[in-house]
């Protein structure tokens, strides 16, 4: 049985049991049929969190809206890939299979789907069929395949955290939050004062010996209110094909290409709280308290397995000390004193 999740035209995501292996396989010839009326099928490679993965677009049209966040991972060698991703669209493989349609779990739902992501963990195969591009969310964008990638690496000993993380030499923090709590406008900071980036709102940890962090997007979105505090950044992403976008999106990879790191070890997790004070702060907290602020918001945007995420996260929090980030209102301090905390840690 295959792994299946999909997005309905309102937003509302339906996670099913599993699509069974001779369904799986009808969609998946939608995508080789799809291939067949294209020139020219493009192929990405990446390498994440050290493990290569094969992207098979079936033609230019998802091409713009899934590569960039990915870019900074690209690899020029696409030969024995251990997860392959199939992307294409309604307009070029036409509707999916009508045994999809008729299967039970899915009559309210199959009709009015915009997005479906599925998993065969027996292939180490991914699609991601799209109803119309200009229906894909800003998240999708931001944060491509996600739900993908989750189903994929959480068995191999890593998970996907809802989580900036910022660096400095091979070392690492994370920067753990709920929406709005100044995860992106602390990573902002650290990068406009040089130090590295992996990640503004997903990373990947990977367990074992030392806990490490490896980059999985090089995206960064900040709130349309925020860009005044940043009045030396390059112009977001446009609104193109009527994607609506929620935030402003920036491409790090093209912004500070220098700055984005793949990978680091993972020294600290940092909470930051806005307080409206004039000084940033650090201090010592809790376990509880950095699980309080991690696991709500990675467990509810990640797809299923949310009992996993849950001892994921919480095994993390007890292997890493954790620390609150007191945000000042000068934003030229707050990377001084997240560097000055990674030097003396």
């Amino acid at each position: 049985m295959a792994e299946i999740q999909l997005i309905k035209r309102d937003g509302q995501a339906r996670v099913q049991g599993g699509v069974p292996d001779h369904i799986f396989q009808d969609i998946y010839q939608n995508f080789l049929d799809s291939k067949d009326h294209s020139s020219t099928i493009i192929k990405k490679s990446y390498v994440i969190g050290g493990r290569k993965i094969l992207v098979q677009f079936a033609n230019q049209n998802l091409v713009p809206f899934i590569a960039p966040a990915l870019d900074h991972l690209s690899t020029s060698s696409s030969s024995n890939p251990e997860l392959v991703i199939a992307v294409w669209d309604k307009k070029l493989g036409g509707d999916l299979p009508k045994k999809l349609w008729e299967h039970a779990t899915f009559e309210d739902t199959i009709t009015d789907a915009r997005l479906i992501y599925l998993l065969d963990h027996s292939r180490n195969l991914g699609l991601f069929w799209v109803a119309d591009p200009k229906l894909i969310p800003y998240y999708e964008i931001g944060a491509p395949l996600r739900t993908i990638f989750h189903w994929w690496f959480q068995p191999r000993n890593y998970q996907i955290l809802h989580s900036g993380a910022i660096g400095y030499a091979d070392k690492a923090v994370l920067v753990v939050g709920k929406g709005g709590s100044g995860k992106s406008s602390t990573a902002l900071a650290c990068i406009n004062a040089g130090l590295n980036y992996l990640g503004d709102d997903y990373t990947l940890v990977e367990f074992g010996g030392s806990p490490k962090i490896h980059s999985l997007y090089n995206t960064l979105k900040l709130n349309w209110d925020n860009l005044e505090n940043f009045p030396n950044l390059p112009e977001p992403l446009k609104n193109t094909s009527g994607v609506q976008l929620e935030k402003a999106i920036f491409y790090v990879n093209q912004y500070k290409p220098d700055q984005v790191q793949n990978l680091m070890t993972l020294k600290a997790i940092m909470i930051p709280q806005i307080t409206g004070n004039s000084v940033t702060i650090i201090k010592h907290g809790s376990s509880a308290l950095a699980v309080a602020a991690l696991a709500p918001s990675t467990v509810f945007q990640l797809s299923g397995h949310g009992e996993i995420t849950f001892q994921h996260v919480s095994k993390l929090c007890k292997l890493v000390p954790t620390y609150t980030l007191a945000l000042g209102n000068d934003f030229t301090e707050i990377p001084k004193k997240i560097k000055e905390h990674i030097k003396n840690g």
